[in-house]
């Protein structure tokens, strides 16, 4: 369950203290990319996340519908989540609440982004308009040029994102589950690789290596 924002009324006090700062960190975003909404999370394994975003509208009203926030990275009820960076992309019609209310909202066509690390979770949350149907094609293609945003962003507010203050954050029990990262693709690339052993290599019908031919051309790149 959320924790009311009446119960973290110094934590929304220090959101909207920042708006300011966010703003002139986020232009390049907003201006040279014409994204309208960009929000950055950490979430750690004990419940306790931060949120900073410039749109105070929308962080009030998350709170205010108890929106969950983890529903991008999940699937039949299940964390997807794996080590290192993920992109969920949010577009045509919403599927949960939350997508809803940032469709009813036109924050829309966006993608969240998960950066799983050892002791948290970085998320970075980019959104643009309902009717800009063709950002789904900017994810695609330029992915990079969010991933440069990040460090940036970071670089600028390090002092913010670094903070240790406990009014600093928010509550939220239910994103412990995301700490649960399933390993079992793992098990499922073992078993299909020793289901699947290839006795001779055949590229074309006039080139073809045995295994031990193969695994020696391998080793010695």
């Amino acid at each position: 369950m959320i924790v009311s924002p009446k119960s973290n009324q110094s934590t929304m006090d220090f959101v909207k203290s920042v708006g300011g700062q966010l703003k002139e960190v986020c232009a390049p975003l907003y201006e040279s990319l014409n994204f309208k909404h960009f929000a950055h999370l950490r979430y750690y394994r004990d419940g306790r996340y931060f949120h900073l975003c410039d749109n105070l509208k929308w962080v009030q009203t998350r709170f205010e519908n108890s929106l969950n926030l983890n529903v991008t990275c999940r699937s039949g009820g299940k964390n997807i989540l794996k080590p290192g960076w993920q992109v969920f992309q949010w577009s045509g019609e919403p599927t949960n609440p939350l997508h809803a209310t940032l469709y009813d909202m036109d924050i829309w066509n966006g993608c969240t982004v998960y950066n799983v690390l050892p002791e948290y979770i970085e998320v970075w949350g980019f959104g643009s308009k309902r009717e800009d149907v063709q950002k789904v094609n900017f994810y695609l293609n330029e992915m990079e040029l969010l991933k440069r945003f990040t460090l940036y962003f970071k670089s600028k507010t390090e002092k913010l994102i670094n903070t240790t203050n406990p009014q600093h954050f928010f509550q939220d029990p239910s994103l412990k589950s995301l700490f649960d990262i399933s390993t079992g693709i793992e098990e499922k690339r073992s078993t299909f690789l020793g289901n699947t052993d290839i006795a001779k290599y055949i590229y074309d019908e006039n080139v073809s290596f045995s295994k031990q031919e193969h695994m020696s051309m391998a080793n010695q790149n």
